[in-house]
């Protein structure tokens, strides 16, 4: 089990190690496909940091450390598993821009189950490019 001290204190904000010194890796990607992950996971997504900060905003999931380690998607989606000893800029959980949190963490909410969200990924990535699928 390990303790949420990565999360900062009210709206600061923390540069946090991925793998196993706090038990999760992150999943990012733009903004274009996390919404509709976003709505395919529901009440099924675990905490999610949103970097709504310059041109291309970015969305990160956090999944159980190593979960993940084995995903390849081609390079044009922009979708990056950040796992041992990358890093990841956290919100406090009263913070509201930025770096916030799109979903927060709370005591039955902070990792997503690795395989439903690559299994959402997978669908927002299919209706993305079916020709007649309704455009983000």
């Amino acid at each position: 089990m390990h303790t949420l001290d990565w999360i900062p204190r009210g709206a600061g904000v923390n540069i946090a190690r991925a793998g196993r010194c706090h038990g999760w890796d992150a999943v990012r990607m733009p903004r274009l496909w996390a919404l509709r992950v976003l709505a395919h996971l529901g009440d099924r997504s675990g905490a999610v940091v949103a970097e709504e900060a310059g041109a291309s905003p970015r969305y990160s999931w956090l999944v159980a450390a190593g979960s993940a380690d084995r995903w390849a998607w081609p390079e044009a989606y922009e979708i990056q598993v950040l796992g041992e000893g990358c890093r990841l800029t956290v919100p406090g959980l009263a913070r509201d821009r930025l770096v916030r949190w799109a979903v927060p963490p709370g005591p039955d909410r902070l990792l997503t189950d690795a395989a439903r969200l690559r299994a959402a990924v997978a669908a927002a990535l299919v209706a993305r490019v079916t020709p007649g699928a309704p455009r983000a």
